[in-house]
């Protein structure tokens, strides 16, 4: 009982064994894209967009970025058809997709985004939906569709 005690405590980070100042989790705070409604008429989604912020609270430029879509029910496709999209982060932190296209099957899913930079990582997910509905789709440049 008293190995596993000491195990959860080095397990959960309180002891401090090998930690340094470059370990930590990374922020991922997402700008576009939540909370979406994805128009499955005319095959037109959302693409997010995310920022990565270290522990400081500043961006952080170079982390590699992987968003991740499920893969049956409600869901969509990225540029090319993959479920999976690779991105690193520009220098102000920002990471985003390209060409999401939402599939048949109408209603919410989530996006997961990972990060990495260094020895930090973090997670975030992104919840939109696909509608018959469709709606009017807000452009990055503020005009709709």
């Amino acid at each position: 009982m008293k190995k596993l005690a000491v195990f959860l405590l080095l397990a959960s980070g309180l002891a401090g064994v090998g930690r340094s100042e470059e370990s930590g989790v990374l922020k991922i705070v997402v700008l576009e894209g939540d909370g979406a409604f994805n128009n499955m008429k005319k095959r037109i989604g959302r693409d997010p967009v995310v920022e990565v912020r270290d522990e400081k609270d500043h961006p952080v430029a170079g982390a590699k970025v992987v968003f991740t879509l499920p893969p049956d029910g409600p869901s969509a496709t990225f540029d090319g058809g993959g479920r999976v999209f690779r991105a690193t982060t520009d220098e102000r932190g920002r990471a985003a997709t390209k060409g999401l296209k939402p599939n048949s099957t109408e209603g919410r899913y989530k996006i997961a985004v990972t990060a990495s930079w260094s020895s930090r990582s973090g997670y975030a997910a992104i919840s939109q939906s696909n509608t018959l509905a469709g709606g009017a789709i807000i452009l990055k440049n503020g005009g709709k569709e």
